[in-house]
């Protein structure tokens, strides 16, 4: 499961790139992956994960933003060979797709994991005069379906795809975006995704908990 958390944040905040890199008068190639955000507990998770699939830490930065208004910038960072070949082999590039052990699995720990790591890299919780949204959004039009396909396994209904408003000036690539709404979808992935990020998390419990007249599961009452 830890595995497949790495696969989600890959397909969402994650970044493997290589090149070369300079000295004084060495040169020397490369191999990076590392994540950068903003939640330190997302950052945890990941780098829990991490050290469980490879088996040592990655190195942590903190970038203190001067401004009160803008949160600091957490980012893990590995320059290894192997692992950057390991994860640059999935080919998590712009438009990817999920891998196949996540899409091919049955185990419902391996799908819930693999989503988590997506949104809480991608996913966004929005209260509205309406009700309240998990929503998601991504340039792969292909990944999203995926996405939805990996939620259907879960029994969690979600909307059709739609895309925003395309304008070339400002953004390179079409945005897909489809979003999970009504209460039992919401306790469904409460449940069996979730986010690691608290800030994401509580402000999902507490539009389930404020509703009226229901009955709230036993899990979610913590």
């Amino acid at each position: 499961s830890e595995r497949s958390y790495l696969f989600g944040v890959m397909c969402g905040d994650g970044c493997v790139f290589s090149g070369d890199e300079y000295k004084k008068r060495w040169s020397f190639k490369s191999h990076i992956v590392y994540l950068s955000v903003k939640d330190r507990d997302f950052l945890d998770e990941y780098i829990r994960c991490f050290q469980k699939v490879y088996g040592f830490l990655p190195r942590i930065y903190c970038r203190d933003r001067k401004n009160e208004k803008w949160s600091n910038i957490w980012t893990a960072r590995v320059n290894r060979k192997l692992v950057y070949e390991d994860l640059a082999s999935y080919n998590f590039a712009r438009f990817w797709k999920v891998p196949e052990e996540i899409m091919n699995t049955i185990n419902k720990e391996i799908i819930g994991s693999f989503l988590k790591g997506i949104y809480d890299s991608e996913g966004s919780v929005t209260l509205g005069s309406r009700g309240a949204a998990i929503s998601i959004s991504n340039v792969s039009f292909k990944g999203l379906e995926q996405i939805k396909e990996l939620l259907a396994k879960l029994g969690i209904q979600s909307s059709k795809l739609g895309e925003y408003k395309f304008d070339p000036i400002f953004r390179k690539n079409r945005c897909y975006y489809f979003s999970i709404t009504g209460l039992r979808n919401y306790i469904l992935f409460i449940e069996n995704v979730g986010f690691s990020i608290k800030r994401k998390q509580n402000k999902l419990l507490k539009y389930i908990k404020s509703l009226k007249k229901i009955n709230v599961p036993p899990s979610l009452k913590t």
